[in-house]
């Protein structure tokens, strides 16, 4: 069992790590970040913290994607989707989050070319939103997933040709 102390210790040290790998990938540096973020889910899983296991898991998935390592991101996208239900709400950007996720699963199964896949992830997480949720949260969710859906079209352009069809 791990006492307070070591438990802050272990947040603190987390968080500069966490720092430290968000500059990575902030520079490009996608291998060093996908290393880094490892380190912090293995450091913050001791002390079992939900939200930073959370974040942890989302990280690695979207290093692990830009490094064409879909397998790996799609265990640990689905990972952090198991964990953000878990999670306190008020003290996490769960609507942002749980949003993104929903997106990112998508571009994963796409990826991977898993459409029916892809077509139960969608309506699961469709019938769960539509009977948990009031409309402002579902207003939220909704506005993360969406723009999260089609940033991969506004980098190449394709938004434009999109809107269009």
């Amino acid at each position: 069992m791990i006492n307070k102390e070591e438990e802050k210790k272990t947040i603190s040290e987390y968080v500069q790590l966490f720092s430290t790998a968000t500059k990575q990938r902030k520079s490009k540096n996608t291998k060093l970040a996908l290393s880094t973020y490892t380190q912090c889910l293995d450091m913050i899983s001791k002390i079992n913290n939900i939200e930073k296991m959370c974040e942890s898991n989302f990280f690695i998935a979207q290093c692990a994607f830009k490094l064409n390592d879909i397998e790996k991101s799609k265990e640990h996208y689905s990972s952090s989707m198991k964990l953000i239900d878990k999670v306190n709400r008020q003290d996490f950007p769960f609507y942002k989050v749980k949003g993104r996720l929903i997106a990112k699963m998508i571009h994963v199964f796409f990826s991977l070319n898993q459409s029916n896949e892809c077509c139960m992830f969608i309506n699961q997480n469709l019938s769960s939103i539509s009977s948990e949720y009031t409309l402002v949260e579902k207003l939220s969710l909704f506005y993360y997933f969406i723009k999260e859906l089609l940033y991969p079209l506004k980098k190449g352009k394709r938004l434009s040709s999109f809107i269009s069809d």
